[in-house]
């Protein structure tokens, strides 16, 4: 859930908020990125309640709306979720190697994560390690909440292939525009319809996210 090359392939970025569904078309230019398409759709009301996709059909019509009003060809699709079922935690583990991390990570974050970890779908980073500890950021989003998202996609004819949580999304946004120092401290804030995200950088270090 955290920045996925894309590779050399072109990419929509779909946002799909609680009152309307926006998509960015990007291709790689040079070492840069080239906006070949941008397209914007209202959503009727209650479409989505509380993040949660209520009307699929209605939403991935949209969707389709927008791609082929706007020509985006361009199939392969990132979007983003956020709110109540997405968890983003910093957390303290002892020293381990990478292998030993991978392989016990869903036992450690069990005690950090409100639901069954059956029902989510859980990433790590490692953001730094000492000769005692790790330091770990962890995120997770139910299992149901990924799959509504991607099922308005695939409903629409499209390709998932980049599920990330918003405040990092935006993240990535800020990194690539504005090359971050170590050291220095940012808040970034974005102000939805429905839904706030937070997410506090030091440097290209995530040290607190929440969404509200």
């Amino acid at each position: 859930m955290f920045k996925k090359a894309a590779g050399k392939k072109n990419l929509v970025g779909l946002d799909i908020g609680s009152s309307a569904v926006k998509a960015v078309e990007l291709a790689r230019k040079g070492p840069g990125l080239q906006l070949l398409n941008l397209g914007f759709e209202n959503l009727q009301t209650d479409t989505i309640v509380d993040g949660q996709i209520m009307e699929l059909n209605n939403v991935s019509n949209v969707i389709a709306h927008i791609f082929s009003e706007h020509q985006i060809r361009t199939t392969r699709v990132a979007a983003g979720v956020s709110g109540h079922s997405v968890i983003v935690k910093n957390i303290v583990l002892p020293h381990m190697s990478d292998e030993e991390l991978q392989e016990s990570f869903s036992w450690h974050a069990e005690e950090h994560i409100p639901f069954d970890i059956g029902d989510v779908n859980l990433d790590y980073e490692l953001t730094s390690r000492s000769s005692e500890s790790l330091h770990v950021l962890m995120a997770a989003c139910k299992s149901d909440k990924i799959n509504n998202v991607k099922q308005a996609i695939q409903l629409a004819g499209k390709q998932p292939v980049v599920i990330d949580i918003d405040a990092f999304a935006l993240q990535n946004c800020y990194e690539v525009n504005y090359q971050p120092r170590q050291g220095e401290i940012v808040a970034l804030l974005n102000v939805g319809a429905a839904t706030m995200n937070i997410n506090i950088l030091n440097g290209t270090r995530s040290i607190f996210a929440r969404d509200a």
